[in-house]
């Protein structure tokens, strides 16, 4: 995956046991569509993510990752409803705070 240091940069979180696709995968559309972001669907592992819907989609990097693909971090982080309980969701909720903690909107 190439990435353009001169756009921005928007992640789209996938969780471990769940996404809602119309929260994810339009967003990912509409920004892509633009050709002014850089646009990626990141999880916590590289393997396929479950959406609802049946549909499983392979994330362009996990979280661990980005921060070799994107200096500095991401300008934009959608959250899109993920499903799951707690325990499964605590890297995802940790990467969100770190990147939060970091000022990313």
């Amino acid at each position: 995956m190439t990435i353009d240091p001169a756009k921005p940069t928007a992640v789209i979180v996938l969780g471990p046991q769940g996404t809602n696709i119309a929260d994810s995968l339009p967003p990912f559309e509409v920004l892509a569509a633009t050709g002014r972001f850089n646009v990626l669907l990141a999880a916590t592992t590289p393997g396929p993510a479950p959406l609802a819907g049946g549909v499983d989609v392979v994330p362009h990097t996990t979280f661990e990752q980005l921060a070799t693909l994107v200096t500095g971090g991401p300008d934009v982080v959608i959250v899109p409803q993920l499903k799951g309980d707690r325990a499964r969701m605590k890297p995802v909720l940790d990467w969100l705070r770190k990147v939060h903690a970091g000022g990313h909107r």
